[in-house]
């Protein structure tokens, strides 16, 4: 993330960092077993493999969170991007015949550089800040700097 920054002030370029945490991922863990959790995790990150770029930089960052840095991406992008991938994960879910009863969904907060901050430190808090303010507001969201946005699968 720091190099990315770096090369986004560098070049004058924008730059989105998308973080996003599976719903109710504990009650799957404990309703199901950890296995199914496991099989849910590799299947968003299946799904994150095949929506993004390749110049994107996706990576686990917690237990069930997942970070992607976009380079040269805008706001408006970053929000195609992930409403395609919650799309892609709902599609892969009842693919895999994952054994939960319940819909499997995410919830993303975006934040952009430099719209949001320079600090490589700030865009992370602002897209979790954003991330926990759709779980909020009833998860399966995707939230930016605009108001509330909702997309769903």
């Amino acid at each position: 993330l720091d190099r990315e920054v770096e090369r986004a002030a560098r070049l004058g370029h924008e730059l989105c960092l998308i973080m996003l945490d599976i719903d109710h991922f504990k009650s799957i863990n404990d309703n199901y077993g950890h296995q199914v959790g496991d099989d849910v995790i590799v299947t968003l990150a299946n799904a994150i493999g095949k929506t993004f770029r390749s110049a994107d930089l996706c990576c686990r960052y917690g237990g069930e969170e997942f970070v992607i840095i976009m380079p040269d991406a805008s706001t408006e992008g970053a929000l195609a991007v992930t409403t395609r991938l919650q799309k892609q994960f709902a599609n892969s879910c009842r693919d895999r015949k994952i054994p939960v009863t319940q819909r499997i969904t995410f919830t993303a907060g975006i934040s952009s550089y430099p719209v949001d901050g320079e600090a490589p430190e700030t865009l992370l808090r602002t897209a979790d800040d954003r991330l926990y303010h759709g779980k909020r507001g009833g998860r399966d969201r995707i939230e930016t700097h605009s108001a509330g946005i909702v997309a769903r699968a």
